[in-house]
């Protein structure tokens, strides 16, 4: 099977990796309605069960990574607006990942990198202040 062909049955089911997401995350008093202020209450779990990007990249929590991904993708989306695309440029870090594309200039932004990236920053608010940003 292909590359496209694998990105577009993750993107088919996509709807289901967040309904996942969200049953997932139930055990959270914090409601994830797609809002900055839901990716810092994602943040700050994501720092509070993972120590760095060491413990996140585990290969026992490739699924809670993809469901995280999913989700912060998704908000970006409704924020800064964009689609997913899959990085298929061989010189791109992001080469074989699904990456947002941003208007207006096509701008790339990765959910799985940003996820990962949150957890070694630890800022807290990592991704609710790239998601907006007015780049």
């Amino acid at each position: 099977m292909s590359e496209r062909q694998l990105f577009q049955d993750w993107l088919d089911y996509l709807p289901d990796f967040l309904q996942e997401f969200q049953s997932f995350m139930n055990e959270s008093d914090q409601e994830y309605d797609y809002s900055p202020e839901s990716l810092d209450a994602l943040e700050e779990w994501i720092l509070s069960h993972y120590q760095d990007t060491d413990d996140l990249l585990k290969k026992s929590e490739s699924q809670i990574l993809n469901l995280l991904a999913c989700y912060i993708g998704e908000t970006i989306i409704k924020i800064k607006g964009g689609q997913w695309e899959l990085d298929l440029e061989p010189e791109s870090v992001y080469y074989g990942l699904p990456v947002i594309v941003l208007p207006p200039y096509g701008d790339s932004v990765c959910p799985i990198t940003l996820a990962t990236a949150s957890a070694d920053r630890r800022t807290g608010d990592f991704l609710s202040s790239l998601a907006c940003s007015e780049e």
